[in-house]
């Protein structure tokens, strides 16, 4: 067993490699470590006791309504992420690439929204995971990532994060949220 801990004032990480075999207690954070969100017990709905993923390979996508809707992407976790113009103006209307930003989807949404959202899960592999959480990781560093209300915005940022991972996808001509979350329901089922 590899027991790593690291103390910064208030704040201890402690990762535990191993399920506790007396105890029969799930004792392992999220396998993308912190990177999936503070709570490293998120992806088993923060009860690891009652929900278990011992293999850690799916990714999550949901479906925002209201507007024009909104979908993002999460790995191992029902905490998504998805793209998003860092502010809405009227060049972002008219179809101009603005700055982007990759948020968390359960901050950005309206409460409402979070409450009627939906989702779906993908099998994938832990490879096709990493890479997922690569793209994600990269879009959300990259200070020049932009957005496009027609071409570059969340529907082609889960498109992309999809295909980053090899997840195969039908053609899409839309970049309606809606229609990517439809196609994605009727593949996955």
């Amino acid at each position: 067993m590899r027991l790593n801990k690291t103390m910064s004032g208030a704040l201890v990480v402690v990762t535990l490699t191993y399920c506790g075999m007396t105890s029969a207690r799930y004792i392992q954070g999220d396998p993308v470590g912190l990177e999936g969100g503070v709570n490293p017990y998120a992806y088993v709905m923060a009860s690891p006791l009652r929900i278990a993923d011992p293999t850690g390979l799916d990714v999550t996508v949901t479906m925002y309504p209201g507007g024009t809707g909104h979908i993002g992407i999460g790995i191992n976790s029902p905490q998504t992420q998805g793209l998003y113009p860092q502010q809405k103006t009227l060049p972002m209307v008219l179809c101009r690439d603005v700055p982007g930003v990759v948020l968390n989807d359960q901050t950005r949404q309206s409460p409402e929204s979070v409450r009627r959202s939906s989702s779906i899960v993908i099998k994938t592999s832990s490879t096709q995971d990493q890479l997922i959480q690569d793209f994600i990781n990269q879009s959300r560093n990259n200070p020049n990532v932009t957005y496009n209300l027609c071409s570059q915005q969340c529907t082609r940022f889960v498109v992309d994060a999809l295909s980053a991972g090899g997840v195969g996808l039908p053609r899409l001509d839309s970049v309606r949220p809606q229609d990517l979350f439809d196609v994605l329901r009727e593949g996955h089922r």
